[in-house]
């Protein structure tokens, strides 16, 4: 009964409070710099992060990161330029994408997954970038977009940690704090077509004053 008992409260351990301050989160960025405003012409980088939210847990140090699986969904007038640049994504230092999951669709959604080579793990601090896409908005995306995660299954977003293959262990479901992102793309034109647009209207304004009325 006892050793029931220690077994029971591993498990828990395993999923308890620490592990559930884990939050993959998806960032925008215009440059180097946080946004979610962006205008026509920019490019848009999404980031995907893990981030111990309390500060405490999970110890990257000691479990450290063996691989991850999150599945997302724009909605928005950018939806389909966000979909076809998660096919371009890149990983973070250490990882082996594996084909053909990684950026490929799943039930009309789009997944990114990738693993450690096998029997390596990669000691990380938080907040981790696991992945990124970048892509440049045009007159058609204006407007809001979402990126979010889906749950079609138990497992579609989940991280594993751990010292080696045998005993690694996921964090999915409930046990996961998911952040999604929003962005705006302004319907203005962007700066270079202020200039253009001012040229332009000075140039006519100056052809209407040389003009000499015809008595």
């Amino acid at each position: 009964m006892s050793r029931l008992f220690i077994a029971i409260c591993l498990i828990a351990s395993l999923a308890g409070d620490g592990d559930a301050a884990v939050v993959l989160q998806l960032d925008t960025y215009k440059g180097a710099a946080l946004s979610d405003d962006f205008a026509i012409g920019d490019t848009v980088t999404v980031r995907l992060s893990a981030v111990d939210a309390a500060g405490t847990g999970p110890d990257f140090t000691a479990d450290d990161l063996r691989g991850f699986q999150v599945t997302l969904q724009a909605a928005g007038p950018a939806a389909t330029t966000v979909d076809s640049a998660i096919g371009l994504e890149t990983y973070g230092t250490g990882f082996n994408i594996l084909p053909p999951t990684a950026g490929t669709y799943s039930g009309g959604n789009r997944v990114l997954a990738a693993n450690a080579f096998p029997f390596i793990t990669i000691p990380v601090a938080s907040p981790y970038q696991l992945a990124e896409f970048s892509f440049d908005v045009g007159a058609a995306d204006a407007g809001v977009t979402n990126i979010s995660f889906t749950n079609v299954g138990a497992f579609d977003n989940t991280i594993t940690f751990g010292n080696g293959p045998v005993n690694g262990y996921n964090l999915a479901g409930g046990q996961l704090t998911l952040a999604p992102k929003s962005f705006t793309v302004q319907a203005i034109p962007e700066p270079a077509s202020f200039a253009i647009l001012a040229v332009g209207v000075g140039g006519w304004c100056i052809r209407r004053r040389r003009r000499v009325p015809i008595s």
